[in-house]
């Protein structure tokens, strides 16, 4: 009797321990079900980092455009006879104007260029070469991502960034590796002079101010006869910008300044 009533207590623990058995088809509804909560998940992540850089990068360019329009800056524009400079920045930052300057992302770039140049004028020529160094790694980013109506721009910008690289590492005594730089950005020049920039004054002036750069790194080497080649490429560029001024093809053309040295 004792046996009996120890087998059934037995019999009734197991059964209450037992885990019930599943259908075939719960546990692979489970698993989809639990791929798509963690889809959603990601997807619901994904889009709220999305907007979260959307609203820095809006918030940043607001901030950006609020010093420049600040009344220091324009106070000392105006005091330095820029008042049309001051009337076009106007004009290009207003809601619905076209914008045929801009890339997106290419702000960033243009920071880093700049902090570099205010670097190197300052004699700080390490940080000047890692500002150009990582204004060339954005732009390789933002090349890959831009549609192709931006990639001359971006083809430009690229060229004024390794024309100072060329010009910080002449500054530092590489010639051979200022060379080679020089080398890269005037056939980037050259691209971009061939194609729908090439009439642009700021885009010619630039380009000119390269061939000059390149020209006193060839005095420098002895290297006459390139140097004299390279001043006139730079003469045939400001000519053009000149040209272009004189005609009225480009209103702009007036505004840009030419230092022939």
């Amino acid at each position: 009797v004792f046996y009996e009533i120890s087998h059934d207590r037995l019999t009734d623990t197991i059964a209450k321990h037992r885990k019930p058995r599943l259908p075939r088809w719960v546990q692979p509804t489970l698993a989809v079900g639990a791929l798509m909560l963690a889809l959603a998940s990601f997807s619901w992540w994904q889009q709220r980092s999305l907007t979260e850089q959307a609203r820095e990068a809006r918030h940043q360019a607001e901030y950006a455009l609020g010093q420049l329009l600040g009344e220091k800056l324009v106070s000392r524009l105006r005091e330095a006879g820029l008042s049309d400079a001051l009337r076009q920045i106007l004009q290009q930052t207003t809601s619905g104007a076209a914008r045929d300057d801009h890339a997106a992302g290419l702000s960033g770039v243009l920071q880093l260029r700049h902090g570099g140049d205010i670097e190197r004028d300052s004699g700080t020529v390490a940080s000047a070469r890692d500002h150009y160094q990582r204004a060339l790694a954005a732009l390789d980013s933002l090349t890959a991502a831009a549609p192709q109506s931006a990639q001359a721009l971006l083809l430009a910008e690229r060229a004024r960034v390794v024309s100072a690289l060329a010009s910080v590492s002449s500054d530092a005594g590489e010639v051979t590796q200022a060379e080679k730089y020089f080398a890269e950005a005037l056939r980037h020049w050259e691209t971009t002079l061939n194609g729908a920039q090439g009439s642009r004054p700021q885009e010619l002036l630039d380009a000119a101010n390269s061939h000059i750069d390149h020209s006193i790194l060839l005095v420098r080497l002895g290297d006459y006869d390139r140097a004299e080649a390279q001043a006139l490429a730079a003469s045939r560029l400001a000519a053009r910008v000149w040209s272009a001024a004189y005609d009225g093809s480009h209103g702009s053309a007036i505004d840009a300044n030419y230092d022939t040295g």
